[in-house]
């Protein structure tokens, strides 16, 4: 709340600047699209339905601030205002992007254009366009130099630099030995190192030179393994902290100037390097060539009098639409009886979570022009904030029914499929005014070689003659006795099998003992009296170890 406070003080300070005689463009309504549509995707990605009643909640809070921010720029009349009214870029000085030091940032392919507001109300475009040449060096021009009492130059001429004089190395200065070395070039690659006090330069081509040079500089010949490159650093926020270099060393301790048998260990090291000696853009440090241009104006009315169409059609880059939607959340989620998604400070909206919904939303991503459009519809203070607004076809923005959860869809009559429509009926044009019929003609197709078109041109088809194809011949089917034969025939063997006969007797047998016989023949006796009995149980156990033998397969 206490953000949104001073950012509606820092619009109303803003208020003092004259607006141009300029038409207002009208409200394509990107900005609120993609703002919902983002949030809308990241509450599905953490469980949240679309017609969830926080998510809902939310687009509503956030579209209060929006209005808000809204009525006291249309009140103040702030410089980020386009003939005097509002526009998103207004709204987005609130909310602390594109405002004093900070900018809005459109970007496609290599080209990039940022748009911010100077401390004194100004404002200032810069763009980034490749240069189809790339920025060579001229060739060094090998002057013979005398040796000098300054150690500095004494040991760039040792490593072989090509060192140069700037324009501030003036004849007065005697006190430096700068004359000898020739005048720096005009061209500018972006990366050089300059010693000011010295007022001498020395431009390189690229980072790798740079490298080179700086390993030359801190390893000597008997250092193991020199390994020396030029970073990026980043701040707590990921915001850029300039150059450093990372090298593997042990200098860095008490072996500087000590010979190389010094005994400390080597590691890792990050030195940040100074950037009033070391001059790197961060173009060249990732081997982008562009030539960079800074305008400042008056107001955005000059501003945008001065943009051309490709400029205007940038796409807003995923980090600065990230930042405004995190901002707009962020602030919604600090006002008095919020009950929509919860914002956490540890989750904010990231670049990547753009880019996904941008895949999956090419067309839908936000212009630089899109953001000096109007936030509201004409005669509306209100900010709507929803996936589905439609574009330009009405004065008012309208929700689009069928897709969007707020909204209870309307029955549709279905149209007769029976009747066609005949192309010289009068219409009556007001049934159509919500359509975007823009370069769109009806085309009516009737049941014949003829197209009737809405300019009247007819056009035949002609088909030609009908070939004269022979029926096909087919073969006879099979019968079902056809089928059925060779399955009959496989049981052929089986049908001439008998059981063979067999006959069996109980075994008797006798024992001689002291020359008398005594036969042992009571077991036989015993099985002849219990046989049926016996044969049921043997019948009923085999059929039961059949069925478990079936049953376990």
């Amino acid at each position: 709340m206490k953000r949104t406070l001073v950012a509606l003080a820092l619009l109303t300070l803003l208020s003092q600047q004259p607006a141009a005689a300029q038409a207002l463009p009208v409200a394509n309504f990107a900005m609120n699209r993609a703002i919902a549509g983002v949030i809308t995707r990241i509450a599905a990605s953490r469980g949240f339905a679309a017609n969830d009643a926080r998510v809902i909640a939310t687009l509503e809070t956030i579209s209060a601030n929006s209005t808000a921010l809204n009525v006291v720029s249309t009140a103040a009349g702030v410089g980020m205002s386009l003939a005097g009214a509002p526009v998103w870029l207004t709204i987005l000085v609130g909310l602390g992007i594109g405002g004093m030091g900070t900018q809005l940032i459109a970007t496609l392919g290599a080209s990039e254009v940022a748009i911010g507001q100077t401390y004194d109300g100004s404002i200032a475009v810069v763009s980034k366009v490749p240069q189809k040449n790339p920025v060579t060096l001229p060739p060094y021009s090998g002057v013979e130099t005398s040796p000098t009492g300054e150690p500095l130059f004494e040991r760039l001429r040792r490593l072989g630099a090509h060192v140069y004089r700037t324009p501030g190395c003036s004849p007065e200065r005697t006190q430096v030995a700068c004359h000898q070395f020739p005048l720096a070039p005009s061209v500018s690659t972006g990366i050089s190192v300059e010693y000011s006090e010295h007022a001498i330069r020395i431009p390189l081509n690229s980072i790798a030179e740079l490298e080179e040079l700086r390993t030359r500089w801190e390893f000597g010949p008997g250092d193991p393994d020199p390994q020396l490159r030029i970073i990026e650093t980043f701040d707590a926020d990921g915001e850029f902290a300039g150059f450093a270099e990372r090298m593997w060393t042990n200098k860095h301790l008490f072996c500087r100037n000590a010979p190389p048998s010094c005994l400390e260990k080597y590691e890792w090291v990050t030195l940040k390097l100074n950037p009033d000696v070391f001059r790197i853009t961060r173009d060249a440090f990732h081997g982008l060539n562009r030539v960079r241009m800074a305008k400042v104006y008056p107001d955005l009315d000059a501003a945008v009098a001065d943009m051309n169409s490709s400029i205007l059609k940038m796409p807003i880059s995923p980090k600065t639409l990230a930042e405004i939607i995190d901002e707009s959340w962020q602030q919604a989620a600090e006002t008095a009886n919020y009950v929509g998604l919860p914002y956490r400070d540890t989750e904010p909206v990231t670049e990547e979570e753009v880019e996904i919904w941008i895949k999956q939303n090419p067309r839908k991503v936000p212009y630089i022009g899109d953001v000096i459009e109007p936030a509201n519809p004409p005669g509306d203070k209100k900010v709507p904030i929803s996936p589905r607004i439609r574009p330009r076809q009405d004065p008012t923005p309208q929700i689009d029914p069928e897709t969007d959860p707020q909204v209870r869809p309307k029955p549709v009559t279905e149209p007769n499929p029976d009747k066609a429509k005949d192309p010289d009926e009068a219409t009556d044009p007001s049934k159509n005014r919500d359509k975007n019929t823009d370069g769109v003609q009806d085309v009516n197709v009737i049941n014949r070689p003829t197209v009737d078109i809405g300019n009247r041109v007819k056009v035949e088809v002609e088909l030609g003659d009908v070939p004269e194809v022979a029926p096909p011949k087919l073969e006879e089917p099979p019968t079902a006795q056809m089928i059925l034969d060779p399955l009959v025939g496989l049981t052929s063997d089986f049908n001439s099998w008998t059981m063979p006969s067999h006959g069996g007797s109980c075994p008797r047998t006798t024992i001689n003992v002291f020359d008398h016989s005594i036969p042992i023949d009571a077991h036989c006796e015993i099985a002849e009296r219990i046989g049926p009995q016996l044969r049921q149980v043997m019948l009923a156990a085999f059929a039961i170890m059949a069925l478990l033998i079936i049953l376990s397969a």
